[in-house]
């Protein structure tokens, strides 16, 4: 029954990290708050079933193949391990990091970034809580290299939005070296040129995009192109069912994604185009999965900026419309509702609870 302690704990931390915006001194809760999710996911991320085979590669490493200019390039290769990731792995061999260790090290990066972005936000308590309980935390020992692609991409929306189009790609070729995948994150390059900004053609065209999705999902067309994925050989079993355990989405979540994308389409996107158009993205990946559920796993990297962007929306100024403020709180109400379900189906009335079952031991933070 741990989990009923840490969740109190998490929904008052993160409750009073909101004040950590403008007063420096509540930051300490925003750190407590990155620990304890860190915590989580690192530790309790031995639940997972691809976490045993990244701490059987960690712990394959010698330090010697350093020491001999020897770096194994070829696992990356052998192991479908991207370079980036290859050498993070033999940076946490040089400074004696456990498995263990090396799982937090990337916890606190990770989450770190995301805290951070998530409190720069309205609602930011709203968007912890839906991480933790649609299992992101739990994800994050599971989806490994793609979480770290996700925090490099949540860090350059910062560059996105201020149209520094060179900053943003390297970071996503950083994300890249860590996730090949992130090479998607390219098709947001061309935001930093074309002024999409109160322009009607722009909303009609991810209407369209939308739309496509929409049809796909429901059988009604087909995407050859997407079959052109399988030029990146470790990458083409997205496009069939193979490893898809666990990826399919609720039909819950589809109905979800999609009443969140018609609605920052309807209302944000004349003065938040960029974010509207990676909400938008997150749901045509959400409905794709559909037909091609291996794809699923591609939302992880949208899931943080999507959300928090979301419940921001929802926010409610003293000036706005009683029409505003009623559908604003329906709409929460209904998110409230949906955690409360999964709290309910994956925590109180399951036997099972993943969250903390197994962990690995504070004797593997360090291995001297």
């Amino acid at each position: 029954m741990i989990w009923i302690f840490l969740f109190t704990l998490l929904v008052i931390i993160s409750h009073c990290s909101k004040e950590a915006v403008c007063k420096e001194r509540y930051r300490i809760f925003m750190v407590i708050l990155i620990i304890i999710i860190s915590y989580i996911v690192a530790f309790g991320g031995k639940v997972c079933i691809d976490n045993e085979s990244y701490a059987i590669f960690y712990k394959s490493l010698k330090l010697s193949d350093i020491k001999d200019n020897d770096i194994a390039f070829t696992k990356t290769f052998n192991n479908r391990y991207e370079i980036g990731f290859l050498l993070l792995n033999y940076f946490g061999k040089i400074i004696y990091l456990g498995v263990a260790g090396f799982f937090f090290l990337i916890a606190l990066f990770v989450n770190g970034v995301f805290v951070n972005f998530i409190y720069k936000y309205k609602n930011s308590v709203l968007t912890v809580m839906y991480l933790v309980l649609s299992g992101i935390c739990i994800q994050q020992g599971n989806l490994v290299r793609q979480f770290i692609a996700a925090a490099i991409f949540t860090y350059s929306i910062k560059f996105l939005l201020d149209k520094k189009w060179l900053k943003y790609l390297l970071c996503v070729i950083l994300a890249a070296a860590f996730h090949t995948s992130s090479l998607l994150l390219l098709l947001f390059v061309p935001l930093c040129f074309i002024d999409v900004e109160h322009k009607g053609w722009y909303k009609y065209t991810l209407f369209a995009l939308y739309g496509i999705s929409l049809l796909a999902m429901l059988g009604r067309l087909s995407l050859p192109l997407l079959e052109y994925a399988s030029i990146f050989v470790s990458y083409d079993d997205y496009l069939t069912d193979v490893n898809n355990i666990g990826m399919e989405f609720s039909i819950m979540r589809l109905l979800l994604f999609n009443g969140m994308a018609i609605f920052v389409l309807m209302t944000q996107v004349q003065n938040s185009p960029i974010l509207t158009s990676i909400l938008v993205m997150e749901t045509i990946v959400t409905n794709l999965s559909v037909p091609l559920p291996n794809i699923a796993r591609l939302y992880v990297l949208y899931d943080v900026v999507s959300i928090s962007f979301f419940f921001h929306s929802l926010y409610i100024n003293k000036r706005d419309s009683v029409t505003k403020w009623m559908l604003g709180t329906s709409i929460k109400f209904v998110f409230i509702i949906y955690l409360f379900f999964l709290l309910t189906r994956d925590y109180m009335l399951n036997d099972n609870v993943l969250l903390l079952s197994k962990t690995y031991s504070f004797s593997e933070l360090f291995n001297f």
